[in-house]
């Protein structure tokens, strides 16, 4: 059995990644040829003009995967089809974004209702146990996760490589606990983002745009509530998932915090991400990439590490030392926030003439 699964494993993996590599240049020649291409200017990294749409190819490979996982796993269909169906409405609205901007509004309004799917399927947070509070509480982190990682992606690489770490440290989890449903659907999402990253690594020749990461953002919010880990305590599962996707969640209120003590609009753009600050303090696009991979590989580690040892004390420890690092962090990186404040209108701004924000969101 267990060769049965390791032989899954690796197949869902390797077919994705290269699914993945073949089909990102072919999103690549359609945002050519359709005019979704953004153009180099002063405030942003690249050099080149660079087509979106690649998150048409992440797309297409994860809802095959999730067709897959249906047909194989019929007495989870619901779930499964649950799941996709709300990647599909939250890629389809990024897409449209890409295309034509919307407003804000209509973006978490259609990701809350994929949040509902997930929620009437059985894929849901129950904190409190009283069935209101417990879908607005889905709502929310489908909601928080899913723009995190969009907002996360406003340099090359990061999205994607920090939504596959995220990924595959959801893979392990759901190996330990022998959830083969959420395995599979974990290492897909995985292979995806590496096979893209092949083109989308610093200098990218391809970027997600909102349709890969809004579709990335909600994959991720639904392995986090789907992952189940009922043999630990609350603190232990509240930390390990918190964890997890710590670098999105950190960035999001690094941004919220530097604007709102700035006296900016929150929704505004801005070069105010941790990214951004890297790159300020001396480190190249790719040095700046792999530093983000290697605090998100390293929160993830610590995540597995603590699902290790029984009782909920060493987590209790993380969720304080957690608590503190946050004002710490925040605290050194906007030592002068002045160097933060340029900002841009994006609300109303649409995609093809977005050139002067790409890298500032």
């Amino acid at each position: 059995m267990k060769n049965a699964t390791l032989f899954r494993d690796v197949a869902v993996l390797t077919g994705t990644l290269s699914a993945s590599l073949v089909l990102t240049p072919v999103a690549r020649r359609i945002a050519v040829r359709a005019g979704l291409v953004d153009r180099p200017a002063p405030r942003k990294f690249h050099r080149e003009p660079t087509p979106y749409l690649g998150g048409l190819a992440v797309a297409l490979v994860v809802l095959v995967s999730i067709v897959m996982e249906t047909a194989a796993n019929p007495n989870l269909r619901g779930r499964i089809l649950a799941f996709g169906a709300g990647a599909a409405l939250v890629g389809t609205v990024g897409l449209i974004d890409d295309w034509r901007s919307l407003g804000v509004r209509p973006r978490v309004a259609v990701q809350a209702v994929a949040a509902l799917l997930l929620w009437l399927a059985g894929i849901r947070l129950t904190p409190s146990g009283f069935a209101p509070i417990d879908l607005a509480v889905t709502i929310f982190v489908v909601v928080l996760v899913t723009n995190s990682v969009n907002l996360l992606d406003n340099m090359d690489g990061l999205a994607a490589g920090t939504v596959a770490i995220a990924a595959i440290c959801y893979f392990f989890m759901a190996e330990r606990e022998g959830q083969e449903l959420i395995a599979p659907l974990a290492l897909s999402v995985a292979g995806a983002c590496i096979g893209f990253l092949r083109y989308n690594f610093p200098p990218a020749r391809i970027f997600l745009g909102d349709a890969g990461s809004l579709l990335l953002g909600f994959c991720a919010a639904t392995l986090l509530i789907e992952v189940n880990l009922p043999s630990h305590p609350l603190p232990t599962r509240v930390a390990a998932q918190a964890l997890v996707l710590a670098v999105p969640l950190f960035d999001t209120i690094l941004v919220v915090v530097s604007r709102r003590r700035g006296g900016r609009p929150v929704l505004q753009g801005g070069t105010d991400h941790l990214s951004h600050r890297l790159t300020r303090l001396g480190l190249t696009p790719r040095g700046t990439a792999v530093a983000i991979y290697a605090a998100g590989a390293s929160c993830g580690g610590l995540a597995l590490a603590l699902l290790r040892p029984k009782g909920s004390l060493p987590s209790i420890a993380v969720l304080v030392a957690l608590g503190a690092a946050i004002p710490v962090l925040i605290g050194a990186l906007e030592r002068d926030p002045t160097r933060f404040a340029e900002t841009s209108r994006i609300a109303n701004t649409p995609s093809r003439a977005r050139d002067t924000l790409r890298g500032a969101g």
